[in-house]
């Protein structure tokens, strides 16, 4: 964690000075922002990736994603556990969202093994949607179709059923398999409909 900082700080450094006195305010700068994350809990740190997360400034998120990932986490603390593994996943959001795929799918498999080292499956289906999304962008429709199975039978309401049918359906019209994708599609229909005369 500390070589991270180390180095965002000289990234810092570097780009903020300009000449002897500056380099000297900067060093001074350099000490405030070491002392200034240390001073942070790991919950603040993820509270502060969110935030720049969701008000799409994903650069400055992923810095403080990475702090996240980074931080020594005890086996007990299952909280600090889920703030990892929703930092591995949305860290893999934003390189998707940057087409940087490779990178993406390797956040995901990380949050994956995590999910399944603390036996905690509630991402699963998150992270298996998000590693179909992968494979389908990259056209590997069978895997995208596996994943997007492997999430499924996850589900707990009907609104995320749905999604996942879709995205299945969007796979078989890519593959030009119209049948399938009009029978899952029907299926989607089918279960949109019971939900708003539930609801």
């Amino acid at each position: 964690m500390k070589k991270l900082l180390l180095s965002l700080i000289t990234i810092i450094v570097l780009y903020t000075a300009g000449n002897a006195q500056n380099a000297t305010s900067v060093s001074v700068q350099k000490e405030d922002i070491f002392s200034h994350f240390n001073q942070l809990s790991p919950k603040q740190i993820y509270d502060t990736a969110k935030f720049y997360f969701d008000h799409n400034i994903v650069d400055t998120a992923l810095i403080y994603y990475t702090l996240v990932i980074n931080t020594p986490t005890r086996e007990t603390d299952r909280e600090q556990q889920k703030r990892v593994i929703q930092s591995y996943i949305n860290s893999a959001v934003i390189y998707y969202n940057m087409c940087d795929y490779r990178a993406s799918y390797k956040f995901l498999i990380k949050a994956l093994d995590l999910c399944e080292k603390i036996d905690f499956e509630t991402y699963a289906l998150l992270i298996y949607n998000n590693i179909g999304n992968i494979y389908h962008r990259i056209k590997k429709y069978d895997m995208a179709k596996l994943y997007f199975s492997k999430a499924l039978p996850l589900t707990q309401d009907s609104a995320t059923v749905v999604l996942i049918l879709n995205n299945l359906s969007s796979v078989e019209l890519e593959e030009e398999n119209l049948n399938n994708a009009f029978q899952i599609l029907n299926e989607a229909l089918q279960i949109s409909k019971r939900h708003l005369f539930i609801n």
